[in-house]
């Protein structure tokens, strides 16, 4: 007997009779909720494979990333990039790593084209050659936020610091000096 909480009510008058219609033993298929995490629907779902990315596609994305997958997530409507990874071992994706969803910056539908290609390689390994090139990157891009800001907060000091010289410069050239003026007693 299937479980109490898996049966459908149903109005038909076939099965057993209940003053409110009548009991099948019919199971209901799960309903995936939009609540489930993107890394739910991994290439090895059937039901993310109702939409295949077309051929020539394929043939690209496995020649210039062998072991990346590209699959349609059934309830967002969105491309998601995948990397076959054996040291992912979880009960939802087993050997699978979401790289990204292939969305524009609001969320918003992208079509599979050549931007799926950079965005791969942007953050691809092979992209730095190894990991000590790949950290000496971002080293120097610290270095380079760090001097920016140094710069910017030595531009708004100097600023600053303008307005008050120029605050203190006397105004009235040729018209002897204010502070005589000011106390001559006239």
């Amino acid at each position: 007997m299937p479980d109490p909480a898996q049966l459908r009510l149903d109005a038909r008058p076939t099965g057993r009779k209940v003053p409110w219609g009548a009991l099948r033993p019919q199971l209901l298929a799960p309903t995936p909720s939009t609540s489930l995490p993107l890394w739910w629907w991994t290439p090895d779902r059937t039901e993310t494979r109702e939409r295949l990315p077309d051929r020539m596609f394929q043939e690209k994305l496995e020649q210039g990333f062998p072991g990346i997958v590209v699959n349609w997530h059934p309830l967002r409507q969105r491309w998601q990039v995948w990397a076959r990874s054996n040291r992912v071992r979880t009960p939802y994706c087993r050997g699978w790593l979401l790289l990204f969803t292939h969305e524009g910056p609001n969320g918003e539908y992208l079509p599979l084209d050549e931007r799926i290609f950079v965005i791969i390689w942007d953050r691809s390994a092979r992209r730095w050659g190894n990991g000590k090139q790949y950290f000496d990157r971002i080293e120097a891009e610290i270095r380079h936020d760090k001097e920016k800001r140094a710069k910017d907060l030595d531009d708004e000091r100097d600023y600053k610091a303008s307005e008050y010289w120029d605050y203190t410069l006397i105004k009235n050239i040729g018209q002897g000096s204010k502070f005589v003026q000011h106390h001559a007693g006239d």
